[in-house]
Formats: C-alpha cells, sequence, structure tokens
C-alpha cells in the first residue's frame, strides 16, 4: 500500500510531488515507519517503479503494466 500510495501521488502530480509526509497520509502508515524502511523519497520511487513490469497480452499485442507483488 505504501508503494501504490507513492505512486498515486506521482500520477496526481509528478515525481517531484512526492513527499513522504503525503506518502504516509495516504498509505496510512506513520513517517517514522516509512523512514525505517526506505532512506529517503527517491528511494521510495525507485522501488514503487522496479515493481511495475509490463505484461505482453498477445492477442492483440496491447502493453499493460501490472504491479508485481513479492
Amino acid at each position: 500500500r505504501v508503494l501504490d500510495a507513492a505512486r498515486s501521488l506521482a500520477t496526481d502530480g509528478g515525481i517531484g510531488a512526492v513527499r513522504m509526509r503525503d506518502v504516509s497520509r495516504r498509505s496510512g502508515v506513520p513517517e517514522h515507519e516509512l523512514y525505517q524502511h526506505f532512506s529517503s523519497t527517491e528511494h521510495l520511487m525507485v522501488l514503487a517503479q522496479e515493481q511495475l513490469v509490463p505484461i505482453v497480452i498477445w492477442g492483440d499485442m496491447t502493453l499493460k503494466a501490472c504491479a508485481v507483488t513479492p
């Protein structure tokens, strides 16, 4: 849900507009806990983007992205 919140905020205002406090509010995870797992907003956004994987739908050759959860 943290990565989803970060991606959603980036979609709304661009990657530069993503702030930990906003991710905290949107995800419901306390800001201090975010910093226990992510050293910076940039670190959070790299991980959020790495989990988007293109998937090819061979029937019509459409590329789609889906979130991959470990």
